[in-house]
C-alpha cells in the first residue's frame, strides 16, 4: 500500500500525510521493500520522485495486490454478517475472560443466537453429552476423564491451596503438595466444586498419601468459610483467588518443583457438527 501510495502521489510527504505516517517512517518501508525485492524502485532527484523501470513494472502488480486484500476483507464481512444458526454454551464459572470471548463472539457474528446456561460441574458435563449445550466454559481437569470431549485451553490458571490467615502454612508464599501429607483437607462434594474431589485425590496419590478429609462442602462461599474458620486446607484454581476473603490466603502449589496447571478454556465433543462451534472457536483463538 505504501508503494502505490508514494506511486500515485509522487511525494513521500504527501503519501505519508495519506497514510497516517511519518515521512521516517514510509522511508523505511519503501526501504525494506526495495530490499526485499533487490532492486530500486524510485529515482530520487532533488525535490522529484520518480518510478525506475522495475517500479514501474512492479506498481500494476503491487494494485492487483490491494484490490485481492480489499475483496478478502469484504468477503470476510459478508461471512460475519450473513452467519446464522445457534450457539449455547454452558458455564460453571465465570470469569472477565469468559465474558469478552461472548461479547467479541456476538460483535463479529450478529447473526448467530447466543445462549449461555450457568450449571452445576454434575449437569454441565451430562449436558455437553446429551447435545443440550454446544460448548462448556471449564477447567481442564474437569474433562480430562472423557475420551471424546476436546479442549481448547484459553486462559492460563493452576492450583493453590488455601489456608486460614492463622494456619502456620500463612507465613509461606508457595509450598509442594507432598509436604501436604499431615494436613487436614476441606473438598467439595462430589459433583461441587471447580475442581473435583478425584482429581484432588488423585493428585495427593501422586505425591505418596491419602488425603485426610474432614468436612465436604457445596460451594466456594462455603468452602472459604469453613477454610477461613478452622485449621484445614482446601485447593482451588487460582482465578478464584480474586474473590477471596481477608480470612484466607492462597499459597501457589507445586508438584516435582513446577506449578500444576489447571488451564481455563472451552470444551466441545469432538463429532460436534455445529458450525456456529467452529466460527466460536477461531475466534476466540485468533484474540487470545
Amino acid at each position: 500500500q505504501a508503494f502505490v501510495v508514494v506511486a500515485e502521489l509522487g511525494s513521500f510527504t504527501k503519501a505519508a500525510s495519506v497514510l497516517y505516517l511519518t515521512q521516517p517512517t514510509l522511508s523505511r518501508q519503501i526501504a525494506d521493500l526495495e530490499e526485499e525485492l533487490g532492486v530500486p524502485l524510485f529515482v530520487r532527484k532533488n525535490h522529484s520522485l520518480t518510478l525506475t523501470e522495475a517500479g514501474a513494472r512492479c506498481l500494476p502488480s503491487a494494485r492487483g495486490i490491494l484490490r485481492l486484500c480489499e475483496n478478502m476483507a469484504e468477503d470476510a464481512r459478508e461471512v460475519r454478517e450473513t452467519a446464522k444458526g445457534h450457539l449455547h454454551i454452558g458455564y460453571f464459572i465465570g470469569t472477565e475472560s469468559f465474558q469478552e470471548s461472548l461479547v467479541a463472539f456476538q460483535h463479529v457474528y450478529p447473526g448467530v443466537d447466543l445462549n449461555i446456561t450457568s450449571m452445576s460441574l454434575e449437569r454441565i458435563i451430562q449436558a455437553l453429552k446429551n447435545g443440550k449445550v454446544d460448548l462448556i466454559y471449564c477447567i481442564k481437569p474437569m474433562v480430562d476423564s472423557p475420551g471424546n470431549m476436546v479442549f481448547v485451553p484459553t486462559e492460563d490458571a493452576y492450583l493453590q491451596l488455601i489456608v486460614s490467615r492463622d494456619h502456620p502454612l500463612a507465613s509461606q508464599e508457595r509450598i509442594d503438595i507432598e509436604d501436604l501429607k499431615d494436613e487436614s483437607f476441606i473438598m467439595y462434594e462430589r459433583n461441587a466444586g471447580t475442581v473435583s474431589v478425584d482429581y484432588m485425590q488423585n493428585l495427593c496419590r501422586q505425591a505418596g498419601f491419602l488425603p485426610n478429609i474432614r468436612k465436604y462442602v457445596k460451594d466456594v462461599p462455603s468452602m472459604m468459610f469453613s477454610v477461613g474458620s478452622s485449621d484445614c486446607v482446601a485447593f482451588a484454581a487460582s482465578y478464584l483467588e480474586i474473590n477471596t476473603s481477608a480470612h484466607v490466603k492462597f499459597l501457589d502449589l507445586y508438584k516435582d518443583g513446577e506449578r500444576i496447571p489447571t488451564p481455563l478454556g472451552f470444551s466441545y465433543l469432538d463429532k460436534c457438527d455445529n458450525p456456529a462451534v467452529e466460527l466460536f472457536l477461531k475466534l476466540i483463538t485468533s484474540i487470545k
